[in-house]
């Protein structure tokens, strides 16, 4: 039997449609995003008055231990006079979910799923998330919760793929990659309180 399409592209096309489906409306209203009035301007207010670093340091000493967080938000787009940002970091926070599940799979499946099988699980995978979003807005959206929540996520992504990847080595603690795993651990716990338990 002579098929055109065999259940393996069957299957990668309706893993990356679904996804495709569930990404062009996040796309399209990208272009409507604008900053929080609460908390952007708050910020960038912050910001123009005492300057960046002296910002950090009044929100980690008095409001808030999230130090990269603090470090995000009181670099936001409002600072730069950028409001074309907002448009861009949504698709930007998108593709990085998107590389974020690939290169979780890609460590999880590289030696029993080729690289189309491994984009169509990713595909998958990062659709299922976003439906399953308590609020898509809240994730893509508003900067700061992109800052603290958004970015913690799909840094964690890519540390479990690191992981993989170092214990895969068996090189111990001689590995470059104990750098990036360092980094990518300071900016999660830096991002949120709930991700310093």
């Amino acid at each position: 039997m002579n098929r055109i399409i065999s259940p393996n592209k069957y299957i990668f096309l309706l893993l990356t449609g679904c996804l495709l489906l569930v990404s062009i409306p996040l796309v399209w209203l990208a272009f409507y995003n604008h900053p929080s009035i609460v908390d952007d301007y708050c910020f960038a207010y912050t910001v123009m008055r005492f300057g960046v670093w002296k910002s950090q340091m009044m929100y980690y000493d008095g409001w808030t231990g999230r130090y990269f967080h603090n470090f995000i938000v009181h670099t936001s787009p409002l600072i730069w006079r950028w409001f074309g940002a907002y448009t861009v970091f949504p698709m930007l926070l998108l593709l990085a979910l998107w590389s974020g599940f690939f290169a979780l799979i890609r460590q999880l499946g590289r030696s029993v799923l080729a690289t189309s099988e491994q984009i169509a699980i990713a595909s998958g995978v990062c659709f299922l998330y976003i439906t399953q979003l308590r609020s898509i807005a809240e994730f893509f959206y508003w900067y700061t919760g992109l800052a603290g929540y958004s970015l913690a996520c799909v840094f964690l992504l890519f540390l479990i793929g690191v992981f993989i990847a170092h214990h895969r080595q068996q090189t111990g603690w001689k590995s470059p990659l104990l750098w990036l795993e360092a980094l990518l651990i300071l900016v999660i716990i830096g991002s949120s309180e709930t991700w310093m338990w």
